[in-house]
């Protein structure tokens, strides 16, 4: 979900206002309920923010598509498309920059505490996040894998800074097209690794949809016809008649 203001507390999202400070991972079921474990993504460049407010970046609301499948913001400040799409536990992200200055991919804190560490062998951040509805939970982590495919991270400059609810990370970017793939869990960081594994494997960025690791007995593209028309309000005749 976009992340329009963090001050607005848990309506963090809104949709008339064309600025935004990233991606946010939200597992929040509703405002009401509150947040059980975030993440907050955006690419920047140019002059690199730690915090949220300070990596705010205008969009155009009309030329962006919000759809529970996908995902698509243009982020102005860094010239850089940001395209998502889900799966059951994780999915697949990515960033297209549209001139060559030099870029980050910024993982920014929200509420709670935050670690991260970088494993430069397989390309892959491993993140943490403590938060819940009614503040800091004890005994309780959530866990965050997201593995770039290719060579396209200057592993030996990547930035995590530490501090209480400050902890930040700044991912080099070696090329104007990212890919990446996301897991979580709530059980552990192999778990998160697994999700990768099984929900989005080889695929392409385009065979990733939040169905596409099951087989239903029917094609991709019946299904994209059926999510098409639900979005329109159609309905579809009974197979028999």
């Amino acid at each position: 979900c976009l992340q329009s203001d963090a001050g607005g507390g848990r309506w963090f999202f809104r949709p008339d206002q064309p600025s935004a400070e990233g991606i946010r991972l939200t597992h929040q079921p509703s405002p009401w309920l509150g947040e059980y474990a975030t993440f907050l993504m955006i690419p920047q460049n140019d002059v690199i923010s730690n915090n949220a407010p300070g990596a705010w970046s205008g969009y155009r609301p009309r030329e962006s598509v919000f759809r529970p499948d996908y995902l698509k913001v243009t982020f102005l400040r860094s010239n850089c498309t940001f395209e998502l799409t889900p799966t059951d536990r994780g999915g697949a992200i990515r960033l297209t920059f549209h001139d060559e200055r030099p870029s980050v991919l910024s993982f920014l804190p929200v509420t709670g505490n935050y670690a991260y560490r970088y494993d430069a062998d397989t390309h892959t951040l491993i993140g943490t996040n403590d938060a819940t509805g009614s503040g800091v939970a004890v005994n309780f982590k959530s866990y965050l894998a997201v593995k770039f495919l290719g060579d396209v991270v200057d592993d030996e400059k990547v930035i995590i800074q530490s501090g209480k609810h400050t902890t930040n990370t700044h991912i080099p970017l070696t090329s104007r097209v990212v890919e990446a793939r996301i897991g979580f869990s709530y059980i552990s960081e192999e778990m998160a690794l697994a999700v990768i594994d099984r929900e989005c494997g080889d695929r392409s960025f385009e065979e990733i949809l939040p169905w596409s690791h099951i087989d239903f007995g029917v094609s991709q593209k019946f299904l994209e016809r059926e999510c098409k028309k639900a979005y329109e309000a159609q309905t579809t005749p009974h197979c028999r008649q």
